[in-house]
């Protein structure tokens, strides 16, 4: 059995593309907890050990969840919010950059 050592197959997995301009009117503090409620959301659909059915859709959907926590990473940087990180959603490849 393949744990830790496969690669995910939802690692090189594309963010869908989101404008940012949706979170512009936002605060850092809240961008910070919406930021924080997708990671949670991501967490949620990252998939199981077990995988059913279903997976293309939840590639789809981790994909617009990602999607959004890069466009708020970009109206954060472009507020030079403090503190904040640019990270990725889980199930998704760390190493590419945004």
């Amino acid at each position: 059995m393949c744990l830790a050592s496969c690669a995910s197959p939802w690692q090189g997995l594309p963010p869908a593309t989101v404008a940012s301009e949706q979170y512009q009117d936002m605060t850092c503090d809240r961008l910070k907890n919406e930021k924080a409620e997708l990671g949670t959301e991501a967490a949620d659909l990252s998939p199981s050990l077990f995988p059913t059915g279903g997976e293309e859709q939840r590639k789809s959907d981790l994909a617009k969840v990602d999607g959004k926590i890069v466009a708020i990473g970009k109206v954060q940087a472009n507020k030079k919010c403090t503190g904040f990180t640019n990270g990725v959603a889980p199930g998704i490849d760390p190493a590419r950059p945004y």
